[in-house]
């Protein structure tokens, strides 16, 4: 495999197109498999807005991660602090609500470095951490068994 040179950086504002682009693009890819195209398509249009990134990116509570190789992005990822998450039990609790990553970019490293970034970004210590996804959804499920090894 060839070693791409990644670059890991906070999102700002005046990236919000760009990423509203690239999550339109693969936001389907992760999607549970059999899942109606028209939801996927409401999905789109109202969350993965230029606005909506803008609002993420300006959160006190998020931090919005970009990786790109060659001024490409190749993914992005969110952590959500005070997620409310119930499935997360802790005094302080944060949760990986967002990891894409373009599938030319899969197994290039993209997703650790992100996460691995995230340790150093964060706004604020958590106790714990989890990753939202489905069993139904074998990539993330690949991706998290991978780590607790």
């Amino acid at each position: 495999m060839i070693q791409l040179a990644i670059e890991v950086r906070p999102a700002k504002a005046a990236d919000a197109e760009a990423l509203s682009g690239f999550a339109a693009r693969v936001f389907p890819l992760g999607g549970r498999p059999g899942a109606d195209p028209a939801h996927l398509a409401a999905y789109i249009a109202a969350e993965l807005t230029p606005k909506r990134f803008r609002e993420l990116i300006a959160d006190k509570n998020a931090v919005l991660l970009i990786a790109e190789s060659g001024g490409r992005i190749a993914g992005y990822a969110a952590l959500v602090h005070a997620c409310g998450n119930s499935q997360i039990q802790a005094k302080s609790p944060a949760e990986l609500r967002k990891l894409y990553v373009d599938p030319r970019y899969h197994g290039g490293g993209v997703a650790v470095r992100s996460c691995a970034n995230f340790s150093a970004r964060r706004k604020r210590p958590a106790k714990r951490s989890g990753l939202a996804s489905t069993r139904r959804m074998p990539e993330p499920s690949r991706f998290t068994r991978d780590r607790d090894s």
